[in-house]
């Protein structure tokens, strides 16, 4: 069995996408972040800012835009949205954890 990993990504349509400079992006994708990635991103986040939000926004990338979400735009997408971020999440994690496994 081959060492090299396959990338992970989790392709998300958002029911009602999140709005940056007054365009709303519905495509997005989550990508897995590494414990360093979520360290870095909380050594610049404000002290109000939530950990489980901090790694969320720097999870889901905009395609559109080329970049991952702010802090900010993460807070302002809707509870639908969020959910359906959530749920993306879970099944990232999970075909993460599959692939750990299976070149265990």
């Amino acid at each position: 069995m081959s060492d090299k990993q396959v990338e992970i990504i989790e392709a998300v349509k958002l029911p009602v996408g999140i709005k940056i400079d007054g365009t709303r992006h519905t495509d997005v994708e989550l990508h897995p972040i590494t414990i360093g990635q979520s360290y870095e991103a909380s050594m610049t986040a404000r002290a109000t800012d939530l950990q489980a939000l901090v790694d969320l926004a720097v999870m889901t990338y905009v395609p559109k835009l080329g970049r991952h979400l702010t802090y900010d735009e993460a807070a302002n997408a809707s509870r639908q949205d969020g959910q359906r971020l959530e749920m993306a999440r879970l099944a990232l994690e999970k075909k993460e954890r599959e692939q750990a496994t299976a070149s265990a």
